[in-house]
Protein backbone atom coordinates (compact mmCIF):
# COMPACT_ATOMS: atom_id res chain seq x y z
CA UNK A 1 0.00 0.00 0.00
CA UNK A 2 2.83 2.39 0.89
CA UNK A 3 4.56 1.59 -2.36
CA UNK A 4 1.43 2.34 -4.37
CA UNK A 5 0.99 5.71 -2.65
CA UNK A 6 4.61 6.55 -3.33
CA UNK A 7 4.27 5.72 -7.05
CA UNK A 8 1.06 7.74 -7.30
CA UNK A 9 2.85 10.69 -5.66
CA UNK A 10 5.78 10.40 -8.07
CA UNK A 11 3.50 10.17 -11.12
CA UNK A 12 1.38 13.15 -9.98
CA UNK A 13 4.54 15.19 -9.30
CA UNK A 14 5.88 14.43 -12.79
CA UNK A 15 2.53 15.27 -14.36
CA UNK A 16 2.42 18.57 -12.46
CA UNK A 17 5.97 19.45 -13.56
CA UNK A 18 5.12 18.65 -17.19
CA UNK A 19 1.95 20.75 -16.99
CA UNK A 20 3.84 23.71 -15.50
CA UNK A 21 6.51 23.44 -18.19
CA UNK A 22 3.86 23.33 -20.91
CA UNK A 23 2.03 26.41 -19.63
CA UNK A 24 5.30 28.35 -19.42
CA UNK A 25 6.18 27.37 -22.97
CA UNK A 26 2.76 28.51 -24.19
CA UNK A 27 3.05 31.82 -22.35
CA UNK A 28 6.50 32.45 -23.80
CA UNK A 29 5.36 31.59 -27.32
CA UNK A 30 2.70 34.33 -27.34
CA UNK A 31 4.10 37.30 -29.29
CA UNK A 32 4.27 40.74 -27.72
CA UNK A 33 2.39 43.51 -29.47
CA UNK A 34 4.40 46.23 -31.13
CA UNK A 35 4.03 49.99 -31.00
CA UNK A 36 2.58 51.42 -34.21
CA UNK A 37 2.33 54.98 -35.48
CA UNK A 38 -1.13 56.08 -36.49
CA UNK A 39 -1.97 59.29 -38.30
CA UNK A 40 -4.31 61.75 -36.63
CA UNK A 41 -6.31 63.30 -39.42
CA UNK A 42 -8.73 65.50 -37.48
CA UNK A 43 -8.91 66.99 -34.00
CA UNK A 44 -11.98 68.80 -32.75
CA UNK A 45 -13.45 70.05 -29.49
CA UNK A 46 -17.11 69.09 -29.32
CA UNK A 47 -19.94 69.57 -26.87
CA UNK A 48 -21.33 66.53 -25.11
CA UNK A 49 -23.87 66.10 -27.95
CA UNK A 50 -20.98 65.35 -30.37
CA UNK A 51 -21.42 68.68 -32.19
CA UNK A 52 -18.57 71.10 -32.91
CA UNK A 53 -18.33 73.49 -29.98
CA UNK A 54 -18.30 77.19 -30.75
CA UNK A 55 -18.23 78.18 -27.11
CA UNK A 56 -17.26 76.29 -23.95
CA UNK A 57 -17.23 77.61 -20.41
CA UNK A 58 -13.96 77.11 -18.56
CA UNK A 59 -15.68 74.85 -16.00
CA UNK A 60 -17.66 72.73 -18.50
CA UNK A 61 -16.93 69.18 -19.62
CA UNK A 62 -16.48 68.68 -23.36
CA UNK A 63 -15.35 66.04 -25.85
CA UNK A 64 -12.00 65.80 -27.56
CA UNK A 65 -12.67 64.10 -30.89
CA UNK A 66 -9.64 62.62 -32.66
CA UNK A 67 -9.84 60.79 -35.99
CA UNK A 68 -7.00 58.26 -36.24
CA UNK A 69 -5.87 56.20 -39.22
CA UNK A 70 -3.68 53.08 -39.25
CA UNK A 71 -4.32 52.29 -42.93
CA UNK A 72 -0.63 52.65 -43.78
CA UNK A 73 -0.05 49.25 -42.11
CA UNK A 74 -2.24 47.47 -44.67
CA UNK A 75 -2.98 43.98 -43.32
CA UNK A 76 0.04 44.04 -40.99
CA UNK A 77 -1.74 45.04 -37.79
CA UNK A 78 -2.12 42.31 -35.21
CA UNK A 79 -3.95 41.73 -31.97
CA UNK A 80 -1.86 43.26 -29.18
CA UNK A 81 -0.27 45.98 -31.34
CA UNK A 82 -0.87 49.39 -29.81
CA UNK A 83 -0.50 53.13 -30.13
CA UNK A 84 -0.12 55.76 -27.44
CA UNK A 85 -1.55 59.27 -27.36
CA UNK A 86 0.01 61.91 -25.12
CA UNK A 87 -2.67 64.10 -23.59
CA UNK A 88 -1.70 67.76 -23.03
CA UNK A 89 -1.69 69.05 -19.45
CA UNK A 90 -3.89 71.99 -20.47
CA UNK A 91 -6.75 69.50 -20.15
CA UNK A 92 -7.96 67.53 -17.14
CA UNK A 93 -9.17 63.96 -17.45
CA UNK A 94 -10.89 63.43 -14.10
CA UNK A 95 -11.77 59.95 -12.94
CA UNK A 96 -15.56 59.69 -12.87
CA UNK A 97 -15.92 62.15 -15.76
CA UNK A 98 -13.52 60.57 -18.25
CA UNK A 99 -13.96 56.85 -18.92
CA UNK A 100 -10.70 55.13 -17.97
CA UNK A 101 -11.38 52.16 -20.28
CA UNK A 102 -13.35 52.29 -23.52
CA UNK A 103 -13.65 50.71 -26.97
CA UNK A 104 -12.42 52.21 -30.22
CA UNK A 105 -14.76 51.49 -33.11
CA UNK A 106 -14.18 51.48 -36.84
CA UNK A 107 -16.66 53.32 -39.13
CA UNK A 108 -18.79 50.13 -39.25
CA UNK A 109 -19.12 49.93 -35.46
CA UNK A 110 -16.68 47.04 -34.94
CA UNK A 111 -14.46 47.15 -31.84
CA UNK A 112 -10.93 47.40 -33.27
CA UNK A 113 -9.09 48.43 -30.10
CA UNK A 114 -9.43 48.71 -26.34
CA UNK A 115 -8.23 52.03 -24.91
CA UNK A 116 -7.03 52.86 -21.40
CA UNK A 117 -6.51 56.39 -20.03
CA UNK A 118 -3.73 56.96 -17.51
CA UNK A 119 -4.21 60.50 -16.19
CA UNK A 120 -1.15 62.54 -15.27
CA UNK A 121 -0.48 64.28 -11.95
CA UNK A 122 -3.63 65.85 -10.48
CA UNK A 123 -5.57 64.35 -13.44
CA UNK A 124 -3.90 66.86 -15.82
CA UNK A 125 -2.77 65.46 -19.15
CA UNK A 126 -1.66 61.83 -19.24
CA UNK A 127 -1.67 59.11 -21.87
CA UNK A 128 -4.09 56.87 -23.71
CA UNK A 129 -2.94 53.44 -24.83
CA UNK A 130 -5.09 51.85 -27.53
CA UNK A 131 -4.45 48.12 -27.96
CA UNK A 132 -5.75 46.51 -31.13
CA UNK A 133 -8.10 43.53 -30.92
CA UNK A 134 -8.26 40.42 -33.10
CA UNK A 135 -10.72 42.29 -35.35
CA UNK A 136 -7.80 44.06 -37.10
CA UNK A 137 -6.17 40.83 -38.27
CA UNK A 138 -5.96 40.75 -42.10
CA UNK A 139 -8.00 43.96 -42.45
CA UNK A 140 -7.23 46.96 -44.63
CA UNK A 141 -8.12 50.58 -43.78
CA UNK A 142 -8.18 50.29 -40.00
CA UNK A 143 -9.27 53.67 -38.67
CA UNK A 144 -11.75 55.30 -36.36
CA UNK A 145 -12.49 58.16 -33.98
CA UNK A 146 -11.48 58.44 -30.33
CA UNK A 147 -13.65 60.50 -28.00
CA UNK A 148 -12.43 61.66 -24.59
CA UNK A 149 -14.40 63.65 -22.05
CA UNK A 150 -12.21 66.42 -20.67
CA UNK A 151 -12.24 69.69 -18.78
CA UNK A 152 -9.88 72.63 -18.96
CA UNK A 153 -7.01 72.72 -16.50
CA UNK A 154 -7.91 76.19 -15.21
CA UNK A 155 -4.51 76.56 -13.52
CA UNK A 156 -2.77 76.10 -16.86
CA UNK A 157 -5.12 77.29 -19.61
CA UNK A 158 -6.99 80.19 -17.98
CA UNK A 159 -5.45 83.36 -16.48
Amino acid sequence: MRRAKRWVSIILSLALCMFMGFTQAVAQAAPEGKAVNVDFTNFEIQNTDHKKANEIYHTSAFLLSMDWDASSYGINLHEGDYFDVTLPDTFKFPNGVTAQDFDLLDPNGNVVAKAHVTPGADENGGTVRATFTKTVENKYNVKGTMYLVAKFNTKKSCP
